[in-house]
């Protein structure tokens, strides 16, 4: 039985963290010429656009909602929107197979990866438990996140306290700090 830890929603308004956009678009740069590093002309940089079968909304919740008073009231509080990648289990395990990834996703012992429960039959990811990936985190222009929704019509919301284990989790991969490799730490 899948875990409570998802609520389905429907509505077209309101954003938080730990909303999951399915089929959501990304695009990278490929390259940029040396000589144009620096400048703000890129006429012939070459994009890929590709869909991830997921998105997670990272940002803050109260970065997501409208200002509700003042001279920018119902103006949003952020032009872009923090997200990562989320894989279903059974693939993300198809393509590492380095050890019992299941375990050591469960564990949190694979550095820069979260695992979420199992989500709803019939929603989305086919009942499988997600990976989110923060290795590969990017940003969406939130008013193409908020277009995506309209387009969508649902979407899956990680409820408390799972949506906080997620944030905490997310903040510890970026605060990580590299010690040089050193035989004898204490001399």
């Amino acid at each position: 039985m899948p875990d409570p830890c998802y609520r389905i929603v429907t509505d077209h308004v309101g954003l938080f963290q730990g909303d999951i956009l399915p089929d959501c678009p990304y695009s990278a740069l490929l390259a940029i010429p040396p000589d144009d590093i620096g400048t703000r002309e890129h006429p012939d940089v070459p994009v890929q656009i590709d869909l991830h079968d997921g998105a997670i909304i990272m940002s803050q919740s109260c970065d997501l909602q409208p200002r509700k008073e003042g001279k920018k009231k119902g103006e949003d509080r952020i032009d872009n929107v923090v997200s990562c990648p989320v894989h279903a289990l059974r693939e993300f395990e198809e393509k590492r197979r380095d050890g019992d990834v299941r375990k050591e996703l469960s564990r949190g012992r694979r550095i820069g990866f979260y695992l979420l429960p199992q989500t709803p039959d019939g929603a989305f990811f086919k009942g499988d438990s997600l990976v989110v990936d923060f290795h590969n985190t990017f940003s969406l222009p939130i008013k193409l996140v908020r277009q995506l929704i309209l387009r969508k019509g649902r979407r899956l919301r990680v409820k408390s306290p799972y949506r906080e284990s997620l944030s905490q989790a997310f903040g510890r991969f970026f605060m990580r700090v590299a010690l040089p490799d050193d035989d004898d730490p204490v001399s």
